[in-house]
């Protein structure tokens, strides 16, 4: 589904809008979509690097009546989840492994490798996790590995 404007939301009939369904659990193979954006999050505004993950084709642990439900009548490759890696002094080594270990980008420094990530493929093994405030189940991506 494409970006909608703030003016299309308030134009829409509350009716028709639906709570968002995490993915259901399991492995699937991915394709980094898009460049990667970098942020900063939380109440301490941490810097990281957002990958957004585009769903191509679920492997053999995820459920197929509940990814059925997930798609509800669309296709996979409709659906993404974001990857979210943090950019510390304590957490870099996560990123040089998804980079390098995972994308088999060649080992240079984070801000030539970042940008070649896009149109990549790697295996993300999603998991679930709630809101803070335990009312929303979203899909967070566990761990990821080389295709």
């Amino acid at each position: 589904m494409a970006d909608i404007s703030f003016k299309d939301i308030l134009d829409m009939p509350v009716d028709e809008i639906k709570e968002p369904v995490a993915p259901p659990v399991g492995t699937y193979l991915t394709l980094v979509d898009g460049q990667p954006e970098y942020a900063k999050v939380g109440q301490n505004q941490t810097d990281c690097v957002n990958f957004k993950l585009k769903l191509i084709q679920a492997q053999g642990d995820v459920d197929q009546k509940q990814l059925a439900q997930y798609l509800d009548g669309g296709p996979l490759s409709e659906k993404s989840i974001r990857h979210r890696l943090f950019i510390t002094n304590e957490s870099k080594h996560r990123l040089k492994r998804f980079l390098v270990d995972d994308l088999g980008i060649e080992p240079s420094n984070f801000r030539q490798m970042v940008p070649e990530a896009m149109g990549k493929q790697v295996m993300a093994k999603i998991g679930h996790q709630p809101s803070a405030d335990g009312t929303t189940i979203y899909g967070t991506v566990q761990s990821t590995a080389k295709v």
